[in-house]
């Protein structure tokens, strides 16, 4: 029986689990295009020479985390 609770126990720290994940996913999938959009526009807001290397990589970080919400 207390093999039974403790199943049960885990379960439903699992379950928590999963629904607390699929609420962040939800709330970045509403998030993302704002952020995204302020993003490239602070970007063409630099002046090339400053965006530079780092700049770039975010870019492509960004376009990547775009791709997985918009696919």
């Amino acid at each position: 029986m207390r093999e039974r609770a403790d199943y049960l126990a885990q379960h439903a720290r699992l379950m928590e689990g999963a629904e607390r994940a699929r609420l962040a996913e939800e709330r970045a999938r509403e998030l993302f295009p704002e952020a995204h959009a302020r993003f490239q526009g602070a970007l063409k807001a630099l002046p090339a020479e400053q965006a530079g290397p780092f700049a770039a990589s975010l870019v492509e970080l960004v376009a990547l985390q775009a791709r997985r919400f918009w696919g």
